[in-house]
């Protein structure tokens, strides 16, 4: 991530405590872990690596609680939360698309984070996990806002119920034309995942969202060609 978009979320985040969720309540939080847990269940993956992980509001509902566990996020604030909720967990303090380690994980995670990644910092993100990646590992990289639903997501048409007026829709492309849209700077295609994976040798399947029907998820895996099988 490049020094001022750093600077630009560390900003943002440092006093934050909530990740800012469509709603916050247990059953809106639950129909939401629920459908990302759809992207991951069938590798049953035992050690986890979450990259912005947030407040851990979803962590227990994801099924991270008994498993092999490490959380990434740069929000000191965030992290306090998380630590209250869950006091073994092991958590660090960093920016997540230049974060890597000396392992491999089973799964490395991030849902709602590709957002706040420009393109070379999302190829960084890519190129880091490929290093902590076995041949069985995935790589999910949930709630990517979608690129092709920007102009409805503007318009409030994506959004329910829809009330915005045709002021506050006309407030809202002239606000994403001049400072961007906050929290959702970047938004991507199906085509600009193809070529990550294509560049970094992975597998890739793409699913919509359901919660946020403006976003999709990117399930990757090492492909074939680059972790041949033994003979």
């Amino acid at each position: 991530m490049s020094k001022p978009a750093l600077k630009k979320w560390a900003d943002f985040w440092a006093s934050q405590k909530t990740p800012s969720h469509r709603a916050d309540s247990p059953t809106f939080l639950r129909r939401h872990a629920r459908e990302l847990r759809n992207l991951f269940e069938d590798d049953n993956p035992k050690s986890i690596l979450e990259l912005g992980c947030g407040d851990g509001a979803l962590f227990s509902l994801l099924g991270f609680e008994h498993l092999d566990y490490k959380g990434v996020d740069f929000s000191e604030s965030m992290l306090a939360e998380f630590r209250a909720r869950h006091p073994r967990v092991q958590l660090v303090n960093a920016e997540v698309s230049g974060f890597r380690d000396n392992r491999e994980y089973d799964m490395i995670f991030s849902n709602a984070v590709v957002q706040f990644l420009d393109p070379l910092s999302l190829d960084t993100l890519f190129r880091n996990a490929r290093v902590m990646m076995h041949s069985k590992s995935v790589l999910v990289c949930a709630s990517v806002p979608w690129r092709a639903q920007r102009a409805g997501f503007l318009r409030g048409e994506l959004l329910s119920p829809f009330t915005k007026t045709p002021y506050q829709i006309l407030r809202s492309y002239i606000g994403a034309g001049l400072k961007g849209l906050g929290q959702l700077d970047y938004w991507y295609t199906f085509r600009d995942f193809k070529r990550l994976a294509e560049r970094h040798q992975m597998s890739l399947e793409i699913y919509g969202g359901g919660c946020y029907v403006y976003r999709f998820h990117a399930v990757l895996r090492l492909s074939c060609s680059a972790n041949p099988a033994p003979l």
